[in-house]
């Protein structure tokens, strides 16, 4: 574990900012722990009172989807885990001394992959005694069995091992803490021993883990001198001893160590501006036994902060730097511990008595020592939750973490969305919110009464420009009994026309709408060899029928969705080359389903403005050609994703309201779920047998759809209603496309692009409208992570499975939609254009590849104000 912050929050006593420190991928739990019910405002649980006592107890059952419950690279498993979470706190009610102890548990319960079922327990007893007015004991024991997850580095994947690995935990700590006039004095001792399960191979064998077990040991001096009320400058020392029970198995060594810490720090309170926080600075050393092993000898630093700008608003920040043990071996190379460097916050608002939001980040930086490694991980989330009654609440969270490594192996991208149900006993059935937060929060969440009714009632028509991915899935025979699957496609442009009727009963829409549309999407591909392929695709014009539903928010917005019947005339070409006499061309209509999601947004009398993102999926059809066999039949199953951004007039319905809502600026944090496309465009040279080395021009478009989920945090200023603003971004999912060919003669390739994760920064200008709602385009540089792959032959060895990182630039346009003054609504779609990357495989008659990687994305999120 991390001996630093153990050390900080045991023998330094870094007080209630310590909650911000947190391993680099700490795993997902719906329920609080006992450190998180300690902070917790006592004005909202109280707790239930036991003679001297109060009782904090807690029930918590969550359902996860996640979306790679082995954290892999590639072949990722979903799973549903349904998690029950009860926890009891018992703290001491004295005036004098301190005495707590807490339990719980987590029982996880895997819907598919039920070996991963876990149960995990804890015991813990702290305590205080008050020797005189300035000087206190403290110190602690605890239990806990738990279960090592499987992205931590070096674990077993379940292709080795059935089950988690298992593990008991054993902590306890004891110090002291003395004021001598201005003088600080804190001096302690912490004790760790951990003890590992057994675990088994999936043929039932067993794997020893007694090479794990091993303790750690710490003593820890700190003394600081009150300068002024506000500052106490501090110098703090520790020890840092692990020893192993056993060797490495198969090996003569293991990792024992002996170490310390030493810095200089800075502890600063305003108690005016809300803000306590602390930075130091030092040296980290530690030495191993083993000889092979180098000593590491690094700077040593961190930072804890935290800050309440509004009494409803708490911001934490963090900066934390500790050496981690590590199991991550290779081929007899061992790494010795991992230097882990993590920079992370976390904020949280209470929007109401019973509604609060909580968003959070971290960025670790993993060294490994004596080892050629080095991970850089991102962890980001944002929740909500929501008290239905005065103990029971419901909770939303999105949670996207990603990554990045030397190691091939070590790479993977991760989504989490959990839906839970708790219930807190020990909540006050009377909590309010302090009465200045009331005040204040009661004018934030309340938008200007508006006149809705029959806003939206009538006629009315509009035009719309449009873009986005176009994808064409073909199959067919290919020479000599084989056969070919490609995803092929490209984005582009068009322009639609739209007219339509709705009725508003309250605050309830429903509508019928038609639409005509011309498109200038389309794609290519072709090979300079006689017996290849060359096809292409056009998307012309086409008409559409929707029936449209939707909601009429307090701003005066339609939000709405969308279904209907969509008629697109496809030109649909495939040839053999020296068939092309012969070829297959057609130049018909396609029927498809169409399926939406978009707002109206109010900007004039009867003037709207429309973001609407649509997914339309053809019906599939044929395309005849002639090839050495005869007559034959390519497939063409094509689905597109269509943004549009356009401008309607309301020829009948009631003037838009304009309620002159404040202009949008400050803090804001939200979660997305998203759609949309990655277009690949490859250039390069194949080679065959029998033909020079690289002679064979290749060309071609592909693409690939799928969804995201993601975290956004950021700020902004307004000057007017103008809008100045920066942003951060994370996102992780699996859009990607792939081309597979079965061939039982020579030639033939497979190969294929999937795009895991990104995240970048974006300035935003925007211009807030006179209800509130926010129009923004934005542009900034994104980095993200394509597994690429090219296999042909027989040579495995010569065939290419990489990650490549590259770096893009996204440019878009969006909407926030208030909700309440603190919430809002977004539409937001995306393109980036990522710089391009290739290769020359290490076959004999090598092939040279090069992707050019472009992306269309749409979003969705709702996002908090602070």
């Amino acid at each position: 574990m991390d001996r630093e912050l153990v050390l900080a929050m045991a023998v330094l006593g870094l007080g209630s900012i310590t909650q911000a420190s947190a391993a680099p991928e700490p795993a997902p739990s719906a329920a609080p722990t006992s450190a998180t019910l300690k902070k917790a405002d006592t004005r909202e649980f109280r707790g239930l009172p036991i003679g001297t006592f109060v009782a904090l107890p807690q029930v918590v059952l969550s359902a996860t989807r996640d979306d790679n419950i082995y954290a892999q690279r590639t072949d990722e498993t979903e799973d549903t885990i349904f998690t029950l979470s009860p926890a009891l706190l018992l703290q001491s009610d004295w005036e004098r001394h301190e005495l707590s102890v807490d339990l719980g548990a987590d029982l996880d319960r895997y819907q598919d992959a039920d070996s991963e079922d876990v149960e995990d327990f804890w015991l813990g007893l702290d305590g205080t005694r008050e020797l005189t007015e300035q000087t206190k004991v403290f110190g602690g024991v605890r239990h806990t069995r738990d279960h090592e997850d499987r992205y931590v580095p070096g674990s077993a994947g379940p292709e080795l091992q059935r089950e988690p690995t298992r593990y008991e935990h054993d902590e306890a700590y004891l110090g002291g803490a003395s004021e001598i006039g201005r003088l600080r004095l804190r001096v302690g001792g912490t004790y760790d021993s951990y003890d590992y399960y057994s675990a088994r191979t999936l043929a039932g064998g067993r794997i020893d883990n007694a090479d794990r077990n091993h303790n750690l040991s710490s003593l820890g001096l700190r003394a600081g001198y009150v300068l002024t009320p506000n500052h106490e400058p501090f110098i703090q020392y520790a020890t840092d001893r692990r020893r192993y029970d056993n060797d490495i198995n198969g090996t003569t060594f293991n990792r024992d160590s002996d170490g310390d810490r030493a810095a200089v720090g800075l502890r600063v309170t305003y108690p005016q501006q809300r803000f306590a926080g602390e930075v130091f600075a030092g040296m980290l050393r530690q030495r191993f036994d083993y000889s092979t092993f180098s000593d590491i000898h690094k700077p040593y630093f961190g930072a804890l902060a935290s800050w309440r700008p509004t009494p409803t608003t708490l911001v934490t920040g963090f900066i934390d730097r500790s050496l981690e043990e590590t199991t991550v071996s290779d081929d007899g190379a061992y790494a010795a511990a991992a230097l882990d460097t993590a920079y992370g916050f976390e904020v949280e608002r209470a929007l109401t008595s019973r509604l609060s939001a909580l968003g959070h980040a971290t960025y670790t930086d993993s060294e490994y020592q004596s080892y050629e490694r080095q991970d850089k991980i991102i962890d980001a989330g944002a929740g909500l939750r929501y008290y239905v009654s005065s103990t029971v609440y419901v909770g939303g969270d999105v949670r996207v973490i990603d990554r990045n490594s030397d190691d091939l192996d070590g790479e993977y991208s991760r989504s989490q969305v959990t839906f839970s149900v708790g219930y807190t006993p020990g909540r006050s059935k009377t909590y309010q919110l302090p009465a200045q937060a009331l005040q204040r929060s009661t004018g934030d969440l309340l938008l200007a009464a508006l006149p809705l009714d029959q806003l939206f009632n009538g006629p009315y028509a509009g035009a719309a420009l449009s873009h986005g991915p176009l994808a064409s899935t073909t199959s067919g025979p290919r020479g000599d009994g084989g056969s070919d699957v490609s995803q092929f496609g490209a984005s582009g442009l068009g322009e639609a026309l739209f007219i339509g009727y709705g009725c508003q009963l309250d605050r309830w829409y429903a509508g019928i709408e038609a639409d005509v549309e011309q498109s200038r999407a389309d794609w290519s591909f072709s090979k300079d060899k006689t017996d290849a392929r060359t096809t292409s695709l056009d998307k012309d014009d086409g008409y559409s029928l929707s029936l449209r539903g939707g909601y009429v928010v307090d701003n005066g917005s339609l939000l709405y969705l969308r279904v209907g019947r969509v008629r697109t005339r496809f030109d649909s070409y495939y040839t053999i080359n020296d068939q092309a006499a012969l070829s297959g061309a057609q130049d018909d209509r396609q029927d498809g389903s169409r399926l939406g999601i978009g707002a109206d947004l109010p900007a004039g009398d009867r003037l709207f403005l429309r973001m609407e993102y649509a997914y339309t999926d053809y019906d599939a059809y044929d395309v005849d050609y002639v090839d050495d066999d005869g007559r034959a039949s390519e497939r063409f199953a094509n689905e597109e994703g269509q943004f549009r951004l356009g401008v309607g007039w309301r020829f009948d319905a009631a003037p838009s309201p304009v309620p002159l809502q404040p202009a949008v600026q400050g803090f804001y944090v939200g979660a997305h779920a998203g759609h949309g496309g990655l277009d690949s465009h490859l250039d390069g040279y194949h080679s065959e047998d029998g033909a020079p080395p690289l002679s064979q021009a290749y060309t071609g478009d592909f693409s690939g759809m799928g969804g995201i989920y993601g975290v956004f945090v950021g700020y902004g200023r307004s000057f007017a209603r103008w809008y100045v603003g920066l942003e951060a971004e994370v996102d992780t999912g699996r859009t990607d496309w792939s081309h597979n060919r079965e061939t039982n003669g020579e030639g033939g390739r497979d190969f294929s692009v999937e795009k895991k994760s990104d995240y970048g920064l974006a300035l935003r200008v925007g211009y807030s409208l006179p209800n509130g709602t926010l129009l923004y385009g934005r542009v900034g540089p994104v980095r993200a992570r394509f597994n690429t792959s090219w296999a042909k032959g027989d040579n495995a060895d010569a065939n290419i499975d990489r990650s490549y990182n590259a770096n893009g630039m996204r440019y878009g346009i969006g909407a926030e939609i208030p909700l309440t003054q603190q919430a809002f609504a977004r539409l937001d779609y995306t393109r980036t254009n990522y710089d391009s990357y290739g290769f020359r495989t290490g076959h004999g008659n090598p092939d040279e590849i090069e992707f050019d990687n472009r992306e269309s994305l749409f979003r969705m999120g709702l996002g908090f104000r602070f």
